[in-house]
């Protein structure tokens, strides 16, 4: 195997932010637009990060499923993970690495389990922000879309991207690892954890039918409905200049905004009712469509 036979592409979670986190409905397709693979660049020195990521993984529990020995003798002939992917965007960039790390140096992992396979990843990806559902790198590594559902995971052939569906970039930084910390905390407001169970998460359900059977005026008020509760639920989530934005979307219903992963910072879903222009409040901002 050359180190540039496979690429590993970016993700995108178009559904169910941290409630995957609790085994909640999920769907995320990868995101071919960006995407990183494995090069030798001899003349430089041995990747810092690569170095940290193998130490890291030789103490944990899962390297016996590893080469690793075969990983650090690559990085100091200089092994690097070229990428496109946007670092702390939420598109996945780290879990493209763990997934050409478990592509490439993978000994014993199960290969023949998806639901196992991610459970791995899940483990290699908290070297780089704590606790992970394991989905990025498994979109990634699988180069497939992924549906979560009643805590099983099946693999989609189709890319799912729907129509009039846009990746704004707030141009703005994040740390996924606060953002998460944050949200377990606000796990223990009974509150919160009641309008989660009984109001966002069926949004969520509602929102991933109809995007797989194709029924785009269903996406479109499901949508909405997520685009309102997150207001509502995740707000330290959705950064102050952003909050305007997101604020008209739900007030003028031409268009609603949506965590991509995370949130706070990086790529936001915006999601709209037709073809016609986006409208001028969005135009500030980088934006493309899925």
């Amino acid at each position: 195997m050359t180190a540039t036979e496979r690429v590993f592409p970016a993700k995108v979670l178009l559904f169910g932010e941290y409630t995957i986190l609790l085994n909640g409905p999920a769907l995320t397709i990868p995101l071919q637009r960006f995407s990183g693979r494995w090069t030798f660049q001899s003349d430089r020195a041995p990747s810092p990060v690569l170095t940290r990521y193998c130490q890291w993984l030789s103490s944990r529990p899962l390297s016996a499923s590893l080469r690793l020995d075969a990983l650090q003798d690559d990085i100091q002939r200089g092994l690097t993970f070229s990428s496109t992917i946007p670092t702390g965007k939420g598109l996945g960039s780290s879990g493209a690495l763990v997934a050409a790390v478990a592509h490439r140096y993978g000994r014993n992992l199960p290969l023949h389990s998806p639901e196992l396979l991610q459970q791995s990843l899940a483990q290699m990806e908290y070297f780089f922000h704590g606790k992970s559902s394991g989905l990025d790198p498994l979109v990634s590594f699988y180069q497939k879309a992924v549906l979560v559902e009643d805590q099983r995971l099946q693999l989609l052939d189709s890319s799912l991207a729907p129509p009039n569906c846009f990746l704004l970039d707030s141009t703005l930084p994040r740390s996924t690892a606060p953002l998460v910390q944050t949200f377990q905390q606000k796990l223990q407001q009974p509150r919160f954890r009641y309008t989660l169970q009984s109001h966002y998460i069926p949004s969520v359900q509602r929102a991933i039918r109809a995007c797989i059977q194709q029924q785009w005026d269903k996406l479109w008020h499901a949508t909405m409905h997520i685009s309102n509760y997150q207001w509502e639920l995740f707000r330290e989530m959705i950064p102050p200049p952003i909050q305007p934005l997101w604020s008209e979307g739900l007030q003028n219903r031409e268009f609603c905004m949506k965590l991509c992963g995370a949130g706070g910072g990086g790529y936001f879903l915006v999601f709209t009712t037709s073809t016609h222009p986006l409208p001028p409040i969005l135009q500030k901002y980088p934006i493309f469509k899925l």
